[in-house]
């Protein structure tokens, strides 16, 4: 098992314990959806686990899933014109927007014991080492709602998106000017071959499959005033990514040297079966990985900013 994304958080404060974590998150376990809800969510088993925490590396991992009853809008919205239309052949009378609104309401509560439901999970870690959270999602809401769940969940989460000296944009952008020497990303890492741009006036650009040094890109920055919004990167033979002007870290792919690990490693505790052996051996390289990758952005953008308000996340 291993992240497509990484969303990293700073943590501070303590945490319960992990008998007292597993025990908070049986209580909000997920159940399925009711006929009657639109939506349901809670805690599953990591991949393979037998409870709810899982921890490997020094590391907790958790396992959100939701539950959302799928309807179309259009269709909702036509079933509720024909409606308003009816009301007002019948009656002789314009139905307003909040009768609208109500009627809307009705057609939907109709629909709910018969809609399909779609299922989405999102991984989150504590890394205890370092006092992060890192998430498996490519957007702030995504990761926002799965830190919503585990706050309520453990009563207490203080943490606030990971900060970092320099601008990410300042960063990417000046790791593709030619004039720029030893920039940091490029020391910590290899630049890929994919990379978009915009301006202040809104102008994209984006490459794909190309030499980022080659004038062809470079000229976007040097004459036309463009900043660089997302950039790919590699640490060789290990994993490639994109590094986004969000501090997200996006598209993660781990290379053969990391699979040649998972595979070479042997298990944590022979006495488990081999599937659960293996997700053992994969998590706790895994958290080793990320650790690392983390740390090397960090590091390219002059290190964590020390500006951390405790009370940032409550």
């Amino acid at each position: 098992m291993t992240f497509k994304n990484a969303m990293v958080y700073t943590l501070s404060g303590d945490l319960p314990t992990d008998e007292e974590i597993e025990e908070l998150l049986q209580e909000n376990a997920f159940t399925p959806v009711h006929e009657t809800q639109y939506s349901s969510k809670g805690w599953v088993p990591f991949t393979g686990a037998d409870t709810l925490l899982f921890t490997a590396n020094d590391a907790s991992f958790f396992r959100l899933r939701t539950d959302t009853k799928v309807l179309k809008s259009s269709a909702i919205n036509r079933e509720v014109e024909d409606r308003a239309k009816a009301i007002q052949k019948q009656e002789g009378r314009k139905v307003g927007k909040r009768e609208k609104q109500e009627i809307k309401e009705a057609v939907i509560t109709a629909h709910l014991p018969t809609a399909l439901v779609d299922s989405s999970y999102t991984v989150g870690l504590i890394d205890h080492r370092n006092d992060r959270i890192i998430i498996d999602a490519g957007s702030a809401k995504v990761a926002e709602d799965f830190l919503d769940c585990l706050r309520k969940t453990i009563g207490s989460l203080k943490v606030r998106p990971l900060a970092v000296d320099y601008s990410p944009t300042f960063v990417m952008t000046e790791a593709l000017y030619p004039e720029v020497e030893n920039n940091a990303l490029v020391h910590e890492f290899i630049l890929g071959e994919k990379c978009s741009m915009n301006d202040l006036e809104g102008a994209k650009a984006k490459f794909s499959d190309i030499d980022l040094t080659d004038e062809y890109v470079t000229n976007h920055i040097t004459q036309g005033d463009m900043s660089v919004d997302s950039l790919a990167l590699s640490i060789p033979d290990r994993l490639t990514f994109v590094l986004t002007d969000a501090l997200i870290l996006k598209n993660i792919k781990f290379l053969d040297g990391f699979q040649t690990d998972v595979l070479d490693a042997e298990p944590e505790d022979a006495d488990l079966d081999a599937g659960l052996s293996y997700l053992r051996t994969t998590t706790f390289l895994v958290v080793a990985e990320l650790r690392e990758l983390v740390q090397k952005v960090i590091d390219a953008h002059g290190g964590e900013a020390e500006n951390f308000d405790p009370m940032d996340g409550l």
